[in-house]
């Protein structure tokens, strides 16, 4: 019943839930994040059908930005160190202590803003899709808990130094072959990979621009989740755009698709002929 009525109390204060896996962070409804609501009838529903789901909250649906500190892999928190050094102190906002033993620092979104992927190593954007909430279970058996609640203040607003780092820049027309986009971060390997998936994206043919996208994303963010890539969401979603897709679609699939793609890391054994080309372009 915790659940239940976590996920009502945060819809009752204009944040969009959807239900993940039990002790999982996979959306279990049919169209994941795009389910996403504040409707109490259906968060009823859901979690009367599967009491033990995880809560997830929809990050642009809800009017937030978050910064995602890990503390598993890469440790964010050197990144945010320097951060601060550079661009001065965050306020006290909304935070969480992840399942993984990280931070989520959640802040207001202003209305329109389109954001980076991510600030540097080990700290990751969230606006364009979800996380999991209070009081959900990672996959470790650990829960996630809040320090400041939403339930209990609203988000801060960004200082504007941290704002203007945080906001993507804007897309500039897309010329008629544009230039393939070149990924950063990661390894040699990794690049390589990227390169040749954002190009196929680029040149997906009509009928066939959305599979290969999805595709896509999801070899890529496997590649991510076994650190030989960094974030290229923004890469696969130029390229999409560039193919012919709306900005809303591109974005949508490349999340759904990495999303799937991190669940499941992959690494250069994983792609031999990859490898191969990873060593000549060394």
């Amino acid at each position: 019943m915790m659940a239940i009525q976590a996920a009502l109390d945060y819809a009752a204060r204009g944040l969009c839930v959807l239900p993940c896996q039990r002790a999982g962070k996979l959306p279990i409804t049919a169209h994941g994040l795009r389910d996403a609501t504040t409707d109490a009838a259906t968060i009823r529903r859901w979690w009367t059908e599967t009491p033990g789901a995880n809560i997830g909250l929809a990050c642009a649906a809800s009017g937030l930005v978050v910064i995602d500190v890990d503390r598993h892999g890469t440790d964010g928190v050197t990144t945010m160190r320097a951060l601060v050094a550079e661009l001065g102190p965050l306020p006290e906002t909304v935070t969480a202590v992840t399942g993984g033993g990280g931070w989520h620092l959640v802040f207001q979104a202003p209305a329109g803003a389109q954001f980076k992927g991510t600030l540097g190593p080990g700290v990751d954007l969230k606006h364009a899709g979800y996380i999991v909430v209070w009081p959900s279970r990672h996959p470790s058996g650990n829960t996630y808990r809040w320090v400041r609640s939403p339930l209990d203040r609203p988000p801060a607003a960004l200082p504007a130094p941290w704002l203007a780092r945080m906001r993507k820049p804007a897309l500039q027309p897309v010329a008629s072959h544009p230039p393939v986009m070149r990924t950063t971060g990661g390894t040699v390997y990794g690049r390589v990979a990227a390169e040749r998936e954002i190009e196929r994206v680029r040149t997906a043919p009509e009928g066939e621009r959305n599979r290969t996208l999805n595709t896509s994303a999801c070899k890529l963010g496997a590649l991510r989740a076994g650190g030989e890539l960094g974030d290229c969401r923004e890469e696969l979603v130029a390229a999409a755009m560039a193919a012919g897709l709306s900005e809303h679609e591109s974005r949508a699939t490349t999340e759904n698709g990495w999303r799937a793609g991190v669940s499941r890391p992959r690494t250069r054994g994983m792609y031999p002929m990859m490898a191969s080309a990873a060593r000549g372009a060394q």
